[in-house]
């Protein structure tokens, strides 16, 4: 557990002096995120100290300008001087009240960072004032939502307070947001209310639009959204829950009438225990098809995951290959094969190229390319997420599975306009926005949960726009779940 220490600023010192001391403090005393934090660079990984459920990506704490934040880009950095605070107060907050949702911490900093600079008193964090303040929230209102700026004035009002009390500005009086946080109507009772709900309701054709791909789905990514799509309608979920479900999750029991019910056993959010949900019996059928389908569909990455649990320092090969295991040396052809199943030989050499793979008369050592197979596996490996590990997760998939337009590892994936505008239905849907898995080890999952807070209302799911995690893509290029709805020939 990381040591905490509570910064105690000297009444007798300027406030100069009391910030060099606190991000020196900061720096060189506090453990927060780790002792050996590279506190002096722009970006962190944080994956370690702060675990967002659902997602197994890096965890990145980029101290940019609100400027380079809305392009999603990690340059043009915070002004220097007060980086160098904003880094200081965010490890220091961490420790004092720590939050897997710091985003909103982040963004505050940003605000007061450009505010400042827009004064003419870029990166001087003792010249901030009420002035300063005040247009910090401004920008919040311009740049963000009606729901999602109430919240960023509040940490930009705890930022004030904390610089008030630690003598880190000359500043004196208390500080209080000049915004109110939003009506939520969708937590409230009335006519007003009962609108603003309807409104961000799916339409009867986006429905069966979803309904569509679930009975229709055949290829890979097809599956995957379409049972997702089903899930998500069978009980109240999270998608950071969904995709933590285990390929066992399905439970069966009989109630006190000695009818049996179906439910699924369910990875909770907000640290409650896990628990079963109960499908309602009219849903059951569609909750048990849904699974079936995805069980059925990575059961191959369960496979793949299982391989190297057992033989952490083997390749792995698909059974039409396995000879290969006892080669010295490898054509591109071979590689190739490995790889995504199928020969090509310049695919192959494109990726020993990237990966350095040393080659010699034309071949590759199969120690080499096990090697690099072997350094793709995902950090934390076997698990996918405290708790649940690959081999035994719903959600796996190999890596380009679920790509149009690339090869999925060990096998082909056919490239169909359909199948590309099913993907951009899950992305924008609000479903499972971004689902990226596996290398041919298997990559971690990325998952990107939509930001509701963001969510425009409309009567209409294909109309209705999401936020991806970035603000700068909000609302661009929608996509009409009804599109999906199209005349398929009668299967065999």
């Amino acid at each position: 557990m990381a040591d905490i220490i509570q910064f105690t600023p000297k009444a007798e010192l300027a406030a100069e002096q009391n910030l060099v001391a606190f991000v020196r403090q900061c720096r060189d005393t506090l453990t927060a995120l780790g002792a050996d934090l590279p506190f002096d660079k722009d970006v962190w990984d944080v994956s370690e100290y702060i675990q967002l459920k659902g997602r197994t990506t890096t965890v990145r704490v980029v101290f940019s300008s609100l400027e380079a934040a809305k392009a999603n880009r990690n340059t043009p950095t915070m002004a220097p001087g007060f980086q160098a605070f904003a880094k200081a107060y965010f490890r220091y907050m961490h420790a004092m009240r720590p939050t897997a949702a710091f985003a909103q911490r982040l963004t505050a900093l940003r605000l007061v960072d450009a505010a400042l600079c827009e004064s003419g008193h870029g990166g001087r964090v003792t010249a901030i004032t009420h002035d300063t303040l005040n247009r910090a929230v401004g920008l919040a209102v311009e740049n963000y939502s009606e729901t999602l700026a109430p919240k960023i004035a509040g940490q930009i009002e705890l930022l004030a307070t904390f610089l008030v009390e630690s003598r880190l500005v000359e500043m004196k009086t208390k500080w209080v947001k000049p915004l109110k946080k939003a009506r939520e109507l969708n937590l409230r009772v009335g006519k007003d209310a009962d609108e603003a709900r309807q409104k961000r309701m799916p339409s009867a054709a986006a429905i069966a639009a979803m309904a569509h791909v679930f009975v229709n789905a055949e290829e890979p990514n097809e599956l995957y959204v379409g049972s997702t799509l089903a899930l998500l309608h069978c009980a109240p979920q999270r998608i950071n829950e969904t995709v933590r479900l285990k390929v066992d999750c399905e439970v069966e029991q009989k109630d006190s009438a000695g009818t049996v019910q179906y439910g699924l056993r369910w990875p909770p959010s907000k640290g409650f225990e896990n628990g079963i949900k109960w499908i309602l019996p009219s849903m059951a059928d569609v909750a048990r098809e849904a699974i079936a389908k995805l069980k059925a569909v990575s059961a191959e990455a369960r496979a793949i995951a299982r391989w190297y649990e057992e033989h952490p320092q083997q390749i792995y090969l698909h059974s039409r290959i396995e000879h290969l295991r006892s080669a010295k040396r490898l054509r591109p052809e071979e590689v190739s094969l490995i790889l995504i199943g199928v020969e090509d030989a310049q695919a192959a050499k494109g990726w020993c190229i990237s990966e350095k793979v040393p080659r010699r008369d034309g071949t590759y050592a199969f120690d080499d390319v096990q090697d690099r197979v072997l350094k793709k596996l995902p950090k934390g490996f076997p698990y996918a997420q405290p708790g649940l590990k690959f081999s035994e997760s719903l959600f796996v998939m190999r890596r380009f599975e679920l790509d149009a337009k690339l090869r999925t590892y060990m096998q082909y994936c056919s490239d169909r306009y359909h199948r590309y505008r099913l993907k951009a239905l899950m992305e924008r849907g609000a479903a499972m926005p971004n689902v990226e898995v596996a290398h041919l080890a298997l990559d971690a999952a990325r998952v990107v949960p939509p930001t509701t807070t963001h969510a425009a209302a409309a009567s209409d799911l294909g109309e209705q726009r999401l936020a991806p995690t970035f603000q700068a893509l909000r609302g661009e290029r929608p996509q009409l779940a009804a599109s999906c709805v199209e005349s398929r020939a009668p299967r065999d």
